[in-house]
């Protein structure tokens, strides 16, 4: 009977032994979770700075027509401004800001699966990425898109979390919304373009010539010296903002096209038993540098005062 017990627990213990090595030879290597890791934090700031930047463009239009309209008064209304803010209504910002955070979850859940995280995390997490899919206005939604696979796939992880069972989550969700992210970042990286026909900067760089022009003729026509003061200040503000919204506008646009290229290399790297630095991730990773940097050093908006 002893005997028995004892066989019982050396299998026993076999099995156990032979588990746990299977999962680990699942896991994500070293450089899979240093890849997956840059990524997502990568992913996480940039999101981050194009939600802002996506507010500090509506209120710097609304500011902007606010000096136009004061610099020429009621006799020249300046054309086509129904309102302050023209196209860039609270919706149509709300809706792209909707879109980001589609990336900034996606960014969120991946990190939570790499790094040392808690049942709880993980699920909120998962349950916040997964609202943020839900949640995407029309315009943004995708077709036939399987909006269950990532609680599919976190939930397989368990109550003990297994690091083989991690990596096999995120190896799924970077496949399973690959062309949800390829769709969002062309739509987004499109916006802050000046290239890619009347989109949102565009528009901006439209409204803010012109208040620019507007402010000129003003200045040509006024000889009170404290008049000119004001329209000064005024079109140096204008034209400041405008440059500050270029800038930063063509480096989120380079920043989210790396992006996309960086997420398909990811799932390449996900996939593949041979240990490679992805450096397309790197270059992504810097590109989102310069648009934090550049938001540093230029600042925030022009003065509403």
């Amino acid at each position: 009977m002893k005997r028995n017990k004892d066989l019982y627990r050396s299998v026993l213990g076999f099995c156990l032994i032979l588990c746990l090595l299977i999962q680990v030879g699942c896991s994500l290597t070293d450089i899979q979770k240093k890849n997956a890791t840059n990524f997502s934090k990568a992913t996480v700031a940039l999101s981050q700075a194009t939600s802002n930047e996506l507010i500090q463009m509506r209120n710097g239009v609304i500011q902007m027509n606010t000096y136009g309209l004061a610099a020429v008064g009621e006799k020249d209304p300046l054309p086509g401004i129904q309102n302050l803010e023209q196209t860039f209504t609270a919706e149509a910002i709300k809706t792209r800001i909707q879109a980001v955070e589609v990336l900034k979850t996606y960014g969120e859940l991946l990190l939570s699966l790499v790094e040392e995280t808690q049942e709880k995390e993980l699920k909120e997490a998962s349950e916040k990425f997964t609202a943020s899919i839900n949640g995407l206005p029309d315009g943004y939604k995708i077709d036939g898109l399987n909006t269950d696979a990532v609680q599919e796939a976190v939930s397989q992880i368990g109550r003990f979390i297994v690091e083989g069972k991690k990596a096999k989550a995120v190896r799924k969700i970077v496949d399973e919304y690959e062309d949800t992210i390829d769709t969002l970042c062309d739509k987004l990286s499109q916006d802050f373009d000046v290239n890619q026909g009347i989109r949102l900067l565009t528009q901006y760089q439209l409204s803010s010539d012109v208040v620019i022009v507007k402010i000129q003729d003003a200045l040509l026509e006024s000889n009170d010296i404290h008049t000119r003061q004001k329209l000064l200040e005024m079109y140096k503000k204008t034209q400041a903002h405008r440059d500050r919204v270029s800038t930063i506008s063509k480096n989120i646009s380079t920043a989210i096209v790396n992006m996309n290229t960086a997420n398909k290399k990811l799932g390449e790297s996900l996939n593949t038993k041979t240990e490679i630095n992805v450096d397309s991730i790197k270059e992504y990773g810097n590109s989102v540098k310069e648009v934090v940097d550049f938001i540093k050093v230029l600042g925030k908006t022009i003065s509403t005062e």
